[in-house]
């Protein structure tokens, strides 16, 4: 019962504001989709793009609303996009460019600047039993693994990572640093956030 009220408890989203550029932290387990960027496809879908907008799906993630249309993918109520989708939720959305830093795991490998500055997939260990898990201290962008290494954010060379990058001893995290978690796949919410000022 323990277990279950925990599960039941936690968040679908993470949100915090940042003393770094660009000032906004969101941590949501697969990614958010992105509104119609052409013309033709937003005037043909104009209220349908305000219905998926990212502020109707953060909506949607706090309240953890399983019947938000908002969230289902593809019309699909038994899939959420934001905890389930792939390639739908890989971009930064254009209405978080320059304000928000958008931190998911969820697709089974790591880059520390998705398509975007603004877009963090880490997720290298892709839930499979014996692989180390993985937290990013920010803004440094450096990858801590529970196995006690840690690597560097020019370690990624802008590209996707998956096991294996130049590893150093672990350190502590510089004061005012977040350290966002990808913990196991068990829960609905895969990443959270910790600020180190507030340990």
């Amino acid at each position: 019962a323990k277990h279950r009220n925990f599960l039941a408890g936690l968040k679908w989203v993470h949100e915090q504001p940042t003393l770094w550029p660009p000032g906004r932290l969101v941590c949501v387990h697969a990614g958010l989709e992105d509104t119609p960027e052409n013309e033709e496809d937003a005037a043909a879908s104009h209220s349908a793009a305000a219905e998926r907008s990212t502020a109707a799906q953060l909506a949607a993630l706090r309240a953890r609303d399983l019947t938000a249309a908002v969230l289902h993918e593809h019309g699909n109520a038994g899939r959420l996009s934001a905890l389930s989708g792939r390639r739908n939720v890989l971009a930064l959305p254009t209405d978080l460019r320059g304000s928000a830093l958008l931190v998911s795991g969820h697709h089974g490998f790591a880059d520390l600047a998705h398509g975007h500055r603004d877009r963090i997939v880490l997720d290298r260990g892709g839930g499979v039993p014996g692989r180390a898990l993985e937290a990013i201290v920010l803004p440094e962008r450096t990858v801590v693994s529970s196995d006690g290494t840690v690597s560097r954010s020019d370690s990624f060379g802008g590209a996707r990572a998956q096991c294996g990058t130049e590893s150093t001893t672990l350190g502590t995290p510089p004061r005012g640093s977040a350290a966002v978690a990808t913990p196991p796949r068990a829960s609905m919410a895969h990443l959270s956030a910790l600020s180190a000022a507030d340990a």
